[in-house]
């Protein structure tokens, strides 16, 4: 079968064009954008024998992704976290990956600190594409051990 050089040209810039593309999506995973924050935790509840957690994530940028209104609930061994996401720049899929450190004991002194649990999660899909650009994050967990008082710190990449 003989292949013109036209052809022949034709199918190696469509190679090339799709190695640079694996390569682009490597390195932006490579490149991900990441922070940490402590995240203060406020108790409620009927009485003081019924008391449950919450902490309110502040608005968080990283890179092109974003996170709005998020929230993680504490109540006798279930929990959840709550979000919306979004990305601003991005034409393949984007991820928003939260992981979330609970321990007891005093923030300033790691060393006396109990740790409870680490969790982490991988937010939906996004590109700056969808509509609606905000994605609605939800997820139930399981813990254990008595929380009285927590404290937490969230990590997270995009």
């Amino acid at each position: 079968m003989f292949v013109t050089p036209i052809v022949r040209r034709a199918i190696a810039a469509t190679c090339l064009v799709v190695a640079t593309n694996s390569f682009a999506t490597a390195s932006f995973a490579d490149n991900c954008q990441s922070g940490t924050q402590l995240l203060p935790f406020g108790a409620y509840g009927p009485s003081t024998t019924d008391t449950k957690y919450s902490a309110t994530i502040p608005d968080w940028n990283l890179g092109d992704c974003q996170l709005r209104h998020g929230v993680i609930h504490f109540d006798h061994g279930r929990g959840t976290f709550d979000a919306m996401v979004a990305t601003t720049f991005t034409h393949n899929k984007d991820y928003w990956h939260f992981r979330l450190r609970v321990s007891r004991g005093p923030t300033n002194d790691p060393s006396k600190q109990t740790l409870l649990f680490v969790r982490s999660w991988d937010g939906p899909p996004m590109s700056e594409r969808d509509r609606p650009l905000f994605h609605k994050w939800h997820v139930d967990f399981t813990y254990s051990g008595d929380l009285n008082p927590p404290s937490a710190e969230a990590w997270s990449c995009c």
